[in-house]
């Protein structure tokens, strides 16, 4: 099942890709990645929900900031690396505050009137994904948090 974690680059990425990544960035513009306090790293979230994850994914691919691993810097664009998608953690966390405003994020109920009414079962299972999908913006955004706090990376993994 998938997971959000955060940590150092370097535990997730051998030798090549490290570097491969480090001169995708340099050709890039973007500043070396920070001192980061690799203490901190741990999991945020496991065993988080595949269906709701994907649609979450798909929402941040709209945005052109679906990875699999995100950077604690600010740069624009998104870097293929050997096979593995990495984004800015800046970016991540900007496009996550307009995602919330879709899955209802700041409102406590979740759900508008007219929907609670509406007995459809589509709506239900609508509802129920957006729940979940809820949960997983949750986790993507602590952990976002939390890893740019302490200059370290997120990783999203199945």
């Amino acid at each position: 099942m998938p997971s959000v974690e955060i940590g150092l680059l370097s535990d997730r990425l051998d030798e090549n890709e490290l570097s491969e990544l480090t001169v995708g960035l340099e050709r890039k513009g973007v500043d070396p990645l920070p001192e980061a306090d690799a203490s901190a790293g741990r999991a945020i979230a496991t065993g988080i929900d595949e269906a709701a994850i994907t649609e979450l994914m798909d929402r941040l691919e709209g945005h052109e900031v679906a990875a699999d691993i995100y950077l604690p810097m600010d740069f624009d664009v998104r870097l293929d690396v050997m096979g593995v998608r990495a984004a800015s953690l800046t970016a991540l966390l900007m496009v996550l505050e307009e995602v919330a405003e879709d899955l209802d994020i700041n409102d406590p109920d979740g759900l508008d009137e007219e929907e609670e009414d509406d007995e459809d079962i589509y709506a239900e299972d609508l509802d129920l994904m957006e729940s979940r999908q809820r949960v997983v913006w949750r986790a993507l955004y602590e952990g976002a948090q939390e890893a740019e706090e302490h200059g370290l990376c997120l990783f999203i993994s199945d």
